[in-house]
Order: structure tokens, then sequence, then C-alpha cells
């Protein structure tokens, strides 16, 4: 999804930097929004996934305290890998979101 995301956004900066008069800004910026909110869609799972798998992560560790058994530690290792992982997606996320408000800014200029 990121991917594709990010295809879309180079194709209207290229719109942007070419300033061609046959360009509907009107029509690219609705299309732009209607991306824009889908990808406002997947930030917010993708929070709440990380935040739940942080969550999981922190309970493990905290009977892992209590309970110091190999297994547990195990998980520990499993959830705090997972928990890293979805914590990078996020912040790339999160960084893309911040270059897309600013390409919305540069749309809305242009009408």
């Amino acid at each position: 999804m990121l991917q594709n995301m990010l295809a879309h956004k180079q194709r209207v900066e290229k719109l942007l930097q070419s300033d061609s008069p046959k360009t509907q800004w009107q029509r690219e910026l609705d299309f732009f929004n209607l991306k824009f909110v889908h990808f406002q869609q997947e930030r917010l799972i993708h929070l709440l996934v990380t935040l739940t798998v942080g969550l999981a992560c922190l309970l493990s560790c905290l009977t892992t305290l209590f309970y110091p058994l190999a297994p547990l530690y195990m998980l520990d290792a499993i959830l705090m890998a997972l928990f890293w992982a979805y914590l990078n997606y996020y912040r790339r996320l999160e960084n893309t979101a911040q270059s897309w408000y600013q390409t919305l800014d540069d749309l809305q200029k242009k009408i």
C-alpha cells in the first residue's frame, strides 16, 4: 500500500512541476483527497495494531519478570522484534503523511 501511495504522490508532483494548462486541477485535488483519506485509514489501523503489539509486549515482559520461564523469554523476543518492525513501518507512514500534507497544500495553491 505504501508503495502505491508513494507512486501516486510522485505522479502528482510531476503534474505540479509540468504546470500543464490541460490539467484539471480540481479533479486532481479531489482524487488526491480520496487517496489521502484511504491513506489516513491505513495509518489509523497501523497505529492501533502497533499499540496493541506494544501492549502485548509490555504485558509479556512484566509476566516474565514474575515468572522467569524460557518460553516467556522467547515470546518476549518475538514480540519485541514484531513491535520494532511495526514501529519502523509506522514511522515511514507518518513521514509519508507529512510529505502528503505539503503536496496537498501545493495542489490547493494551483486552484
